[in-house]
């Protein structure tokens, strides 16, 4: 059952402002990052099939959920804080994280929040998925440094953070033979088709020669993933 306060958690991460120590030429949200992860994954996961892998859609799609929650949790965090915190108390800050949104998401039954505990704790569930949703993680944050690096050349730091973003999304490429070059600058060429409005929320549209438009907006892709997923 989905209910207000849930709802509530969802759109708090139109709220929430990513790079927000960083110039920006317009506003960056964590719901237009996550709605563009998923997005990618989607499209990672379809490669993949090509290649012959075997992707559990139910596990991809209840992980971007997993995750997403636990982003509105600790988004405010610097990434450096983040992955120092986590690298060395990751069991501890997963179990603040559950503990604080149980109250948001027991309403979806306990099945739910145990595959949610599975998914934080044990490092073999849903591997190859969670490996997916990392991959579609390093490039949405790529796209999204792509166009605010122009803006902050001067600053203090910032090549060190370019060849951070840069060496984990090369990572992926090396480690997946379904994330070669040709096809990453398909997604990118996809991405790059996108049109920003700062106030309705980012439109995802593909191009007319993949035979099909969509447009999806992103401020309502996660509650979108929500009514989906519970259709099914």
């Amino acid at each position: 059952m989905i209910t207000k306060q849930l709802i509530e958690r969802i759109f708090s991460a139109a709220n929430i402002l990513r790079w927000n120590d960083h110039i920006r030429p317009f506003d960056f949200f964590e719901i237009d990052k996550q709605a563009h992860k998923m997005i990618i994954a989607y499209i990672i996961a379809k490669f993949d099939e090509e290649d012959n892998k075997k992707i559990d859609w139910i596990n991809l799609i209840e992980g971007a959920i997993f995750e997403f929650f636990h982003r509105t949790m600790l988004t405010d965090l610097k990434p450096e804080v983040y992955h120092e915190i986590m690298s060395k108390k990751k069991k501890e800050l997963n179990k603040w994280v559950l503990r604080n949104l149980n109250d948001d998401i027991i309403k979806l039954g306990k099945d739910f929040t145990d595959r949610f505990e599975q998914y934080l704790f044990d490092e073999e569930y849903a591997k190859y998925e969670k490996r997916i949703l990392a991959a579609s993680h390093e490039f949405s944050t790529r796209w999204e440094f792509g166009i605010i690096y122009p803006w902050n050349k001067m600053l203090y730091g910032i090549n060190t953070t370019k060849e951070t973003v840069e060496d984990c999304v090369s990572e992926f490429c090396r480690c997946a033979k379904s994330y070669n070059e040709q096809k990453i600058l398909w997604l990118f060429g996809f991405m790059r088709s996108t049109e920003i409005s700062t106030k309705m929320g980012t439109i995802f549209q593909t191009t007319e020669n993949h035979g099909f438009r969509t447009y999806v907006y992103s401020s309502n892709f996660c509650i979108f993933i929500f009514f989906r997923y519970e259709s099914l």
